[in-house]
């Protein structure tokens, strides 16, 4: 063991050592890992600004062209911020940052970013990256394109059908910037010259539809001034709250394509009633901000063409066909004023060939625009369903990082599946025209054999249809050989011959009976046609119960049968009073033909009566006596 003194040397060299510690943890996390340097400490500089406002369109589109002189490089030097108020940042739709030079525009990464040092709350802000071949001091030359959805609004809200439709547009008068701007100009164009009211920032101008705002010079960072533009605005601000676009593969030749709208016109609302009579003699008044038509701009393959609404097909449409594309013009039952909605479906098919290729790698690419049809229509949430083949497997879609949601678990019933289709479901908010011909493309595998399942499966119906056929044609439906039931005792089975041998005697007597009425008739009306006839049917019919009879007759000697001799008598005198009787009609026929009948025939007519009337009456008995009374 140490000795006493020296533990009292050791102690006091503790407090040393965990002040050397807590140095260490303060300084070295600061020496790996700097700092980043704020936005607004890089010192870029922008010389110039040139911004577009176009308002002509039921959305704004923002073209800015940014002269910028590069500060010296440090960390994250190679970045420029752009900044936006966040109530329109939130209704951005799409943003495109280039560099220009020489004439040649390269696109340039962005990115979120909540580190530019003096920002307000209120604003928001991006990165855009720059090239590493961008030196300090460099001036170089940004194009940021900039389109945002509901960013005008209804001044009034509501209007009466002959009234025009005005808007508001607020924004800043200035870009708002991190950094120092030497000089800028704003033009902001709307779609015609009445314009009511704009905010004053001299210098500013009106001229025709454009309103211009500068050159300001010397500006600051973050320095702002309220723009606001009041004006006429006709254009019809029809919006699909919802678009369910299905794309559905089939491997034997054809792309379905149904799109499923909910349409609704945001701009002012209709106050009052609506009358068709004067937007018939006037649409161009009463009705300037009114939908009347839809436009659809599909390939120029397309075919099977249908739109059909809530009520049933609506056949209001005209296509106009041509090599590169096919333009669809879709009119409404009735037009679309402000706060009104519609729902309707349209679809097409298109072949195979040009969106469906086969890869060396064995995936099937399938490429298709992703966004409406309809021209000029702004999608509030636009839902892509792809329908894979049954059998489909590996399904990967490409730039899935482009949409807001993305799913591959759902599946789809249709014709001949058994599992069911996989579906690749896509979904992105806020989507403007310029975003409808982006392609969604997806990956997938598929054998052979699962190509072939449907034709296969077609086959085995029919095989199995003709099975079923032989298999009924050649199976034996009674439950017993002889037609009775196991079990049968032998006198079960003679009631059951004596009562249907009854009953055919019953028949064929009450055929007779029947005949002789037609005779009487006959006599009457001298019409002999239909006695023939039916004499022939009653002879064919009475051939048929006698085979009828013989059958039953040997299944009662199966049973042993004690009255079998008598039952043979009485069929025996029946089949003579039969033939008999068919002798007699035919004579009977025959005289009645006759122009000049002879006395000597009508008294062997009479006698024949008496011979049928007594063999009758004998048979009659007999039946009585061994089958009992009719």
């Amino acid at each position: 063991m140490p000795s006493r003194a020296g533990q009292s040397a050791w102690r006091p060299r503790w407090p040393l050592i965990a002040a050397y510690l807590a140095c260490l943890a303060v300084c070295v996390p600061r020496l790996v890992s700097p700092a980043p340097q704020s936005v607004a400490a890089q010192g870029h500089i922008i010389e110039k600004i040139d911004r577009q406002i176009d308002l002509t369109k039921q959305w704004a589109f923002k073209s800015e062209i940014l002269t910028i002189k590069v500060a010296a490089k440090g960390d994250g030097a190679a970045a420029v911020a752009l900044c936006d108020l966040k109530q329109k940042a939130e209704r951005r739709a799409l943003i495109k940052v280039s560099l220009v030079k020489d004439g040649k525009q390269t696109p340039l990464d962005t990115e979120d970013t909540s580190t530019v040092e003096d920002a307000p709350n209120d604003v928001s802000c991006i990165l855009a990256h720059l090239p590493t071949e961008v030196t300090a001091n460099q001036a170089v030359e940004l194009k940021v394109l900039t389109y945002a959805t509901r960013v005008m609004t209804p001044n009034p809200e509501k209007i009466f059908q002959s009234e025009t439709q005005r808007m508001v547009y607020e924004d800043n008068t200035l870009v708002l910037s991190p950094y120092r701007v030497e000089t800028q100009t704003t033009t902001v164009k709307v779609p015609s010259s009445d314009i009511s009211d704009f905010s004053k920032m001299e210098p500013s101008k009106e001229s025709g539809s454009t309103v211009v705002y500068g050159p300001y010079t010397g500006i600051g960072p973050f320095e702002r001034h309220n723009l606001r533009v009041h004006f006429a605005h006709n254009a019809p601000f029809v919006e699909a709250i919802k678009l369910v676009r299905e794309i559905q593969v089939s491997e034997w030749g054809n792309v379905y394509v149904e799109e499923t709208y909910n349409l609704k016109h945001t701009g002012a609302a209709l106050q009052g009633t609506w009358s068709r009579l004067d937007y018939q003699q006037d649409p161009g008044r009463y009705g300037a901000s009114a939908c009347k038509e839809l436009k659809a701009k599909l390939p120029g393959n397309a075919h099977s063409i249908y739109f059909r609404d809530e009520i049933g097909n609506v056949s209001s449409s005209h296509v106009r066909q041509s090599l590169k594309n096919t333009e669809v013009l879709l009119l409404p039952r009735f037009p679309l004023f402000g706060g009104w909605k519609i729902n309707f479906v349209f679809g097409y098919s298109v072949p195979l060939n040009g969106v469906l290729w086969d890869q060396e790698d064995g995936f099937r690419r399938l490429g298709m625009a992703m966004g409406s049809s309809i021209q000029d229509l702004v999608v509030d949430e636009l839902e892509i369903r792809v329908v894979l083949p049954q059998g489909a497997s590996d399904i990967e879609v490409e730039q899935g990082a482009y949409f807001d949601k993305l799913t591959v678990a759902d599946r789809k019933h249709s014709y001949l599946d058994t599992i069911g289709r996989p579906v690749a479901a896509a979904v992105k908010y806020n989507v403007v025209p310029k975003q409808a011909q982006t392609a969604i493309v997806v990956k997938y595998r598929i054998s052979g054999l699962a190509q072939m399942y449907k034709p296969l499966l077609l086959v085995g119906v029919v095989f199995l249809l003709f099975g079923v056929a032989i298999f009924y044609v050649r199976f034996e439906m009674k439950l017993a050989k002889g037609g009775w039931r196991k079990g049968t005792t032998p006198q079960q089975k003679q009631d059951s011959c004596l009562q249907k041998a009854k009953a055919l005697l019953k028949e064929r007597q009450g055929t007779r009976d029947e005949m002789e009425d037609l005779i009487k008739e006959m006599q009457r009306t001298k019409s002999t046609e239909q006695s023939a006839k039916f004499c022939k049917a009653m002879e064919m019919k009475a051939a048929a119960t006698t085979k009828q009879l013989k059958d039953l007759v040997a299944e009662l000697e199966k049973t042993e049968c004690k009255e079998i001799a008598a039952i043979r008598e009485l069929l025996a005198k029946e089949r003579k009073l039969q033939d008999k009787y068919n002798v007699h009609c035919t004579s009977k026929i025959q005289h009645a033909r006759s122009t000049s009948p002879k006395k000597d025939e009508e008294k062997k007519i009479a006698q024949g009566d008496a011979v049928i009337s007594e063999s009758t009456e004998e048979v009659v008995r007999l039946s009585t006596s061994v089958l009992g009374p009719y």
